[in-house]
C-alpha cells in the first residue's frame, strides 16, 4: 500500500490495536510530512468501566440486572485485583439506576439523547 492520506486520526481506539500492527500501517498510509493524530482519554489501571448491563423489557424486575451486575463485578475482581474503582452508566433511567445506586454507585451527571423526523424539525425551524 501507498501513502495516500495527509491526516491519520485514531481517537480512543489506537491502544487496542498491537502496536507493531497500528505503527506500520500508519507509516504505509500517511504521507511523507504527514500527521498521526492520536488521543484518548489518560490510562488509569485502577479504574475499570463496567458497560452494557441490558434486561429485555418484559423480563425486568425480577432482579436479572442486579444477578449480572454482581457477576460482572466478581468477574472483574477475579481477573484484576489492582482495579480500584468502576465507572458505569445506563439508559434505564429507573430499573437499572435505582439497581447502580442500591451498590454504591453515585449519579455524575444526568443526559438525554433525543430523535426527530426531519420532516417535524422543519415544521418548526423551517429549511435553509
Amino acid at each position: 500500500m501507498s501513502a495516500s492520506a495527509r491526516l491519520l486520526i485514531c481517537a480512543q481506539a489506537w491502544h487496542w490495536i498491537e502496536p507493531e500492527i497500528a505503527w506500520t500501517k500508519a507509516r504505509e498510509i500517511v504521507e511523507p510530512g504527514g500527521t498521526l493524530a492520536l488521543w484518548w482519554n489518560p490510562v488509569e489501571p485502577v479504574k475499570a468501566f463496567q458497560r452494557d448491563t441490558a434486561v429485555l423489557r418484559d423480563h425486568r424486575g425480577h432482579g436479572l440486572g442486579r444477578a449480572m451486575k454482581a457477576a460482572m463485578m466478581r468477574g472483574l475482581v477475579a481477573d484484576r485485583p489492582d482495579v480500584a474503582s468502576v465507572a458505569t452508566q445506563t439508559g434505564d433511567v429507573v430499573n437499572m439506576a435505582r439497581i447502580n445506586n442500591e451498590l454504591g454507585y453515585r449519579t455524575l451527571a444526568e443526559y438525554y439523547v433525543l430523535d426527530a423526523e426531519v420532516a417535524e424539525l422543519e415544521k418548526y425551524v423551517g429549511r435553509s
